[in-house]
Formats: structure tokens, C-alpha cells, sequence
């Protein structure tokens, strides 16, 4: 029995609840993929986060430690700059409040 506002309402087919969530659980997987490039990033700034003690090498060896570690390796040291986290975490947020009305629908289902 499906429901709407915690009143019986029309029949629904579990096979229409699972479709119904699958949209925004795939919406979902797909922007934290797409957010995964701004947290795996190398972190290479050397002692004081400007990479002068490289020498003219700092993004040479930042290039080959990242490709070794199979990770991006962004022009600059970016310690100072959580930006990518921040939307990481926003999409994982994202993504347990998807989780989250999946567990409440369930919930209300085993009434």
C-alpha cells in the first residue's frame, strides 16, 4: 500500500519505489565522481607551500609523483585551499539525505 502523509492512499509496486530512487542514487554517484578530481590532488609545495626549494623542477617532479600516485597534480601547492573537500562533502551530504529517504520510505512501507 503505498501512502501520503501517513494516510493509506493508492497501491504502488515495490518495483515503482526501487525506480524512484534509482534517479537521484545514480545522480548521485555521478557528482561524486565528477567532485573526485578536486580532493585527489597531489600536494607538493615543499617547505614553505611555494615550491621554490625545486629549483625550475617543482612541477616537473609534481607531474611524475602524481602520475605515479594516479593523482592530479595542480599547478600550485593548494593546502589553503579546501574548496574541493568542501564540494566533496557537500556531494557525500547529498547523497545521505538520498540514502535517508530511501531508509524512511522503507520505514514507512513495514507499517
Amino acid at each position: 500500500m503505498g501512502r501520503t502523509r501517513m494516510q493509506a492512499a493508492l497501491s504502488i509496486r515495490v518495483t515503482d519505489r526501487l525506480r524512484s530512487w534509482r534517479g537521484p542514487l545514480a545522480a548521485q554517484a555521478h557528482r561524486l565522481d565528477a567532485a573526485r578530481a578536486g580532493v585527489e590532488r597531489l600536494q607538493l609545495g615543499g617547505a614553505v607551500g611555494t615550491r621554490h626549494g625545486f629549483g625550475d623542477q617543482g612541477q616537473a617532479i609534481a607531474n611524475a609523483m602524481a602520475t605515479r600516485l594516479s593523482l592530479s597534480a595542480p599547478d600550485h601547492a593548494w593546502h589553503s585551499d579546501r574548496g574541493g573537500v568542501v564540494h566533496y562533502a557537500a556531494c557525500i551530504a547529498g547523497l545521505s539525505g538520498v540514502l535517508g529517504k530511501v531508509g524512511q520510505d522503507i520505514a514507512l512501507m513495514a507499517q
